[in-house]
Order: C-alpha cells, then structure tokens, then sequence
C-alpha cells in the first residue's frame, strides 16, 4: 500500500472510531505487509497524537508473524502510549483477541455472524 493509501485508512479509521465512540478494537495484523520507515513515522508523529481525542480503552492486537512488523508495532505501541490511555494486550491469533475483548461467546458468534455477512455482500 502507498503511504497516501495508508495515511486515507488510518485517518477514515480516525473518523469512524470518534463517530462510532469505539472504545474497543481489534487489531489482527497477523498477515500485514512490511512497513516502512515513512509509514512508522507517520504513525508515530502524526496520527497518534491526533488519535488521543478517541475513546479506546481496549486493544486486542494479534501479533504479525514477521519479527520486523513486531518491532515496529512495539515501537508505535510505545510512542502511543503518551497519547492513549488504553489497555493493549497481545495475541497469537484473532478468537483469544476477541473473547479478551469480548467477555462473552454469544457477543463472538454474533460478531462472526455481522462478519461473515459483511464478507459475503463484498463478494
């Protein structure tokens, strides 16, 4: 993805967080392509601070299987921590993320329901 791709996500995520009032996410950046330098940065100087205005309090992040990307999202989770006032814990995969987010498997199903069906109109 360019950076401006990048820059047009993260800030229509921005958007629809403070919209929504979403106070808990789920991050599965199991499959993410390397990121480089500029896209950290960016992150790091620019969206974070803007980010701080967002209600989060939960992040269940599913770590990337590259040791590069987990340097880099351990990186940004430090710099974040002076702008968000979050709880972030870590996962192997996306169902333990989700019941830590959740506290609930009916909440999950129901999840994975809205999922699937968002999946299938896309299609």
């Amino acid at each position: 993805m360019s950076l401006p791709l990048f820059q047009l996500a993260f800030g229509e995520l921005l958007m629809f967080s403070l919209q929504h009032s979403a106070n808990r996410w789920l991050i599965d950046s199991s499959s993410m392509p390397a990121l480089g330098i500029e896209e950290q940065a960016w992150l790091s100087e620019l969206w974070l601070p803007c980010a701080r205005t967002m209600p989060l309090r939960h992040v269940g992040w599913v770590l990337p299987e590259g040791i590069h990307n987990q340097l880099i999202v351990d990186s940004v989770i430090n710099d974040g921590r002076q702008y968000l006032n979050a709880n972030v814990q870590f996962f192997s995969d996306t169902p333990a993320a989700l019941d830590w987010l959740t506290g609930s498997d009916s909440v999950v199903l129901e999840l994975e329901r809205e999922w699937q069906a968002a999946y299938a109109i896309q299609r």
